[in-house]
């Protein structure tokens, strides 16, 4: 087993998750599905959304966020599904790496969480 890290890893891979060895690919995916619960990115949500430290005030302001959630819902999803592509494509969790074990943890997360129709 090497001593690195999945940061050291990616940006070794120039931050092109497709260049990262399998098993680092699906934590990677994994990792990004969870990370658009919680972001404000344009990409994910759309231009003009409030960012995360706003939401207070525009909640109290009477704004409907509602539209935000379900996008960064439907981000999740998407990129969960990818994941679980991934990860049944290459057969990572079949692989007794510490990246695998990760991914498996997350995804199990994710599957038993709420956020998940059908979790």
């Amino acid at each position: 087993m090497t001593d690195t890290s999945l940061a050291f890893d990616f940006h070794r891979a120039n931050r092109r998750v497709h260049e990262l060895k399998p098993s680092s690919q699906v934590l990677c995916a994994v990792i990004m599905a969870i990370g658009a619960r919680c972001s404000d990115h344009p990409a994910l949500i759309g231009a003009g959304a409030p960012r995360i430290s706003e939401l207070g005030v525009a909640a109290r302001s009477g704004v409907d966020l509602r539209q935000f959630g379900r996008r960064r819902e439907d981000a999740c999803l998407a990129l969960f599904t990818r994941a679980l592509k991934l990860a049944d494509d290459q057969g990572t969790l079949r692989d007794p790496s510490i990246e695998s074990l990760a991914s498996l943890v997350l995804i199990e997360g994710m599957i038993e969480s709420q956020y998940i129709p059908g979790g």
